[in-house]
């Protein structure tokens, strides 16, 4: 679709009945306030009980074990605590990501043996037009449930060198990480992706300074669009997801979806505006796969990543 071009018929769709105040039809919702299953009480009273360590050592029984072991430097406790809901079986909000996670893999599988000297396949962007939308809340959810289960190592990237949510929500603002792989990707490789409690899922901060204007600036000189790359070339056989900044306030979205195989746009309910759904687009425009992701989360219930990513 060149520049020019308006959306597909199937996303344009989505965006009438948005600004219609309708639910989009088979366009994935994160509704984590919504109510639990009725029928399941005792499920629901055994899994708020479970203790967080056995919760972790179940969930990694059931997937292969990882390539290179990592000690788990994210914990259980701190995905959770900052916005990992995907993973608990009896809430809605899972739901709606599975249907995520099906596509992207469906879309993963479509594309391989497709050679493609710029494009990399593996890459999957996560924006949204504004801050605030739950892009970094989509990222996290998105990314550890492709890890659950899967046969692929997960790589979990906060390429948001204006606000890396997530690189400070877990306390690594101090870790080295993006800024600093793209100098020597190969000798980083093995040691800049820190290990989680979720067995193929590893997170590379952002890196680079404490201080966002520093990293904001570094970020400048390195062109993202080559740190991305070098991140995927490094993990060719791992599935990337990318919390990049909103694409209306900086162009780093708009660099990685040249390069990307997919990128999904979150958007919030009642609050993002048609015009910014349709700039967003845009911008995205050379992505060849693009889904919106619908955040129907309360602000005053979703926590920091609501507010922040």
């Amino acid at each position: 679709m060149s520049q020019n071009e308006r959306p597909p018929n199937s996303v344009r769709s989505l965006i009438e009945r948005l600004a219609a105040g309708l639910d989009a039809e088979g366009m994935p919702v994160i509704n984590p306030n919504e109510p639990q299953a009725a029928s399941q009480p005792a499920r629901q009273a055994s899994a708020a009980a479970e203790p967080l360590a056995l919760r972790a050592a179940r969930f990694s029984s059931t997937l292969a074990p990882r390539r290179q072991h990592r000690p788990a430097v994210v914990s259980l406790a701190q995905l959770e605590e900052n916005g990992m809901v995907a993973l608990r079986r009896h809430r809605h909000v899972g739901e709606e990501f599975r249907i995520v996670r099906h596509h992207v893999l469906e879309h993963f599988q479509q594309a391989q043996g497709q050679h493609d000297p710029v494009r990399r396949n593996n890459i999957v962007l996560v924006t949204s037009p504004r801050d605030g939308d739950g892009k970094s809340f989509a990222a996290l959810n998105l990314a550890g449930l492709l890890a659950e289960g899967g046969d692929r190592d997960i790589v979990l990237v906060d390429a948001d060198f204006g606000g890396a949510s997530l690189t400070a929500h877990f306390g690594l603002a101090e870790s080295p990480g993006l800024l600093e792989f793209g100098d020597s990707p190969r000798q980083l490789a093995g040691s800049i992706p820190l290990g989680t409690a979720i067995d193929r899922l590893v997170f590379i901060p952002v890196g680079g300074s404490a201080d966002a204007e520093a990293r904001t600036a570094l970020a400048a000189q390195r062109h993202v669009r080559s740190l991305a790359s070098a991140v995927a070339d490094s993990y060719e056989d791992a599935i990337v997801v990318v919390d990049a900044p909103a694409c209306l306030t900086r162009s780093d979205a708009t660099e990685i979806s040249a390069i990307a195989g997919q990128a999904i746009l979150v958007v919030q309910a009642g609050q993002t505006r048609r015009a910014e759904i349709e700039q967003s687009l845009d911008l995205l425009d050379s992505c060849p796969q693009l889904s919106l992701l619908l955040n129907r989360a309360a602000k005053r219930r979703r926590g920091l990543f609501a507010r922040r990513g």
